[in-house]
């Protein structure tokens, strides 16, 4: 492999890396803020 190719290949794995941590954050981050609400009483859903 030529060193151009194993550097975007590198790069593209710590994009994907940093990705997945960010939307684990995200997914963390919604699951502690939404914990504790109710729906409001007569809402159809």
């Amino acid at each position: 492999m030529s060193s151009a190719q194993e550097a975007f290949v590198d790069g593209l794995r710590i994009a994907a890396g940093v990705g997945a941590a960010v939307l684990l954050a995200t997914a963390v981050a919604a699951w502690f803020l939404l914990k504790g609400q109710k729906l409001e009483e007569g809402v159809e859903h």
